[in-house]
């Protein structure tokens, strides 16, 4: 078991002395002074040494001290002091076991190859094409500052030691740095470019928005000629539409008064065969009652009433049987009989069917004002007929529905022959109402058509007055930038080119500035410039380029965060300035040397 020990870990004064009694006696007193600590030792011993006959017999003491031999035997101190300052002398004065019990082991400065070996495997993963003379570089930096050391120290009479640490600083630093400074020239060189690039197609952006706004000065007056034609063509078209829906109004008017006279007239008509209709009704209800019997009963009467023979008069002359000469009963006159035709082509079975399918409307006038005659006679009375013969009284009734029928037909017919005139009219006014409404409903379609034309005539002009606005916005907008931009683009383009050449030179000046930070903080102005003077000459040995007069401000320093020091107290000479830029970019923590307390007031 090791116990690595190192100077750094010394918090208090008193772990050397517990150091010292470990490297002297190989125990720390009193570290088991408790009986119970004592007693986990012994019972652990025992434990271990269990079955072993050289440990049976043993007692607690000796079990002890047979722990503290083999501690001893197993615990292997290791010592890591730094020789540098009084505190070593004076630790070595109070704990001389440090000295007297322990094998001291010096390590010496590491050798070139040792220096070259580190530097390449570090520096393997990173992308160089000065490898070789970059590493060559570091070695040197080591060497030339523990070099450097030895005058510093003859001149000033002051310490500074250079150890293996600093050269690792001095590697990390560099890869840090070349690395960060590789993203910002980066995006500097992008930015410039884009910008660069942005006023180039803004050039070009200027000159084919000219084009595009001189081609749609003649698109727009030309669809401004077509959208105002539309619209001459579309009032016209409204006009047409406005007289052609008056002609339908006045057709429509006709009609609706042609419909309301053929109306009135059809409900005249209506009227009086409503009056008619209910003595027709009770004549073929009359007629439906009677049966074959009853008209076979009025065929065999012998001697028929005056009542019987007037309705068979009314009956022959209805159905044009014709009558037959015959002397009266008085034998003096003769005359005419209906009476025998009647009972041999009238009077049957089919009399019933001929009463219920009478054409009605073709009876002759003579014959019914002479039908009228005898119906209005006293014999043809309905009670005289009652008494006469059911049939006679049925067949009576349905005479004299006829005539019924008959003179309501005259007021009728004049009114039907009115109400065609009135319909064939109203066809006519229908006809004309409907050819207006579908010559309407054409030019309606026309001008919704135009409308249509008009409405996309409209949207595009508005649309090429959009974009000519745009255009014309677009226009102005990159001219002002243009404008204002004029003087940044011969700016930008030597900003860019100067940041190209700084990428060029990034690797040498980045390592300087790396040897700078990880060795120069102590040194003055002129050790700093006699190191950077040489390292420059040997990157121009090597072949790795470099800026001729290397500046730390230039390469690391931040124009607005070196102000910004300035104005919190730090001295504005360039020397306070690169201390200031080595005690930012250094991982270790910085020791300032300030006897005129500006670091303390630029600090707090």
């Amino acid at each position: 078991t090791a116990f690595l020990f190192s100077d750094t870990h010394i918090v208090n004064e008193t772990f050397l002395e517990d150091v010292n009694n470990i490297l002297n006696n190989g125990e720390i007193p009193n570290l088991f002074a408790a009986p119970e600590d004592y007693t986990s030792v012994t019972e652990a011993m025992k434990d271990s040494v269990k079955g072993d006959p050289k440990y049976s017999n043993m007692s607690d003491p000796e079990l002890f001290l047979v722990f503290k031999d083999r501690c001893r035997s197993n615990i292997h101190v290791m010592l890591t002091f730094s020789p540098i300052g009084e505190d070593f002398r004076k630790r070595l004065r109070m704990f001389p076991s440090i000295v007297n019990c322990t094998t001291i082991d010096w390590f010496l400065p590491w050798p070139k190859d040792a220096l070259s070996s580190v530097a390449h495997y570090f520096l393997e993963d990173v992308d160089l094409d000065e490898r070789d003379g970059i590493v060559s570089i570091c070695v040197d930096m080591q060497q030339r500052v523990r070099n450097l050391t030895k005058r510093y120290y003859d001149e000033l009479r002051k310490y500074y030691y250079v150890t293996p640490t600093s050269y690792l600083q001095l590697i990390k630093t560099f890869k840090l740095l070349l690395e960060k400074k590789r993203d910002e020239i980066g995006t500097i060189i992008n930015k410039f470019k884009r910008g660069l690039e942005q006023l180039k197609n803004a050039q070009s952006e200027v000159a084919r928005l000219e084009i595009e706004l001189t081609e749609l000065g003649p698109k727009l007056e030309q669809s401004q000629k077509e959208t105002n034609l539309l619209l001459i063509d579309l009032e016209k078209q409204r006009k047409i539409v406005a007289e052609k829906s008056k002609e339908v109004e006045g057709e429509e008017r006709v009609c609706k008064e042609q419909t309301e006279v053929a109306e009135g007239i059809e409900t005249d008509c209506k009227q009086e065969l409503a009056k008619v209709e209910p003595i027709l009704k009770k004549a073929i209800r009359a007629v439906s009652e009677l049966s074959s019997g009853d008209i076979d009963e009025i065929r065999g009467i012998k001697q028929p009433s005056s009542g019987v023979k007037a309705v068979i008069k009314t009956l022959c002359l209805l159905f044009e049987v014709k009558p037959i000469k015959k002397k009266s009963d008085t034998g003096k006159e003769v005359e005419m009989n209906y009476w025998e035709p009647a009972k041999k082509g009238l009077l049957n079975s089919k009399l019933l069917k001929s009463c219920m399918n009478f054409e009605k409307d073709k009876m002759d006038p003579v014959v019914v004002a002479s039908i009228k005659e005898i119906t209005e006679s006293p014999e043809y009375s309905e009670a005289e007929l009652k008494k006469a013969s059911k049939a006679a009284l049925g067949l009576g009734n349905w005479v004299r529905a006829m005539v019924a029928y008959d003179e309501a037909m005259k007021i009728v017919t004049p009114k039907k022959i009115k109400l065609a005139e009135a319909q064939a009219q109203l066809k006519e006014a229908q006809e004309a109402w409907d050819s207006a409404r579908a010559l309407l409903a054409e030019v309606e379609e026309q001008v919704r058509k135009l409308e249509e034309t008009f409405t996309e005539a409209e949207e595009k002009k508005k649309k090429l007055q959009k974009d000519r606005d745009d255009c014309q916005r677009k226009l102005t907008r990159a001219g002002d930038l243009i404008e204002k931009l004029a003087g940044e683009n011969e700016s930008w383009v030597k900003l860019l080119a100067s940041n190209q050449e700084s990428r060029e030179h990034l690797v040498g000046d980045v390592l300087i500035a790396s040897g700078v930070i990880a060795y120069l903080g102590v040194f003055i102005n002129s050790y700093r410039k006699d190191c950077t003077k040489n390292w420059g000459e040997m990157l121009k040995e090597f072949g790795i380029k470099s800026s001729e007069e290397f500046s730390l401000q230039d390469v690391l320093g931040n124009p607005v965060e070196i102000r910004n020091w300035q104005i919190n107290k730090l001295p504005s000479d360039s020397f306070s300035t690169d201390n200031a830029i080595i005690l930012k970019n250094s991982d270790r923590w910085p020791l300032m040397i300030d006897p005129q307390m500006q670091a303390n007031i630029w600090t707090k």
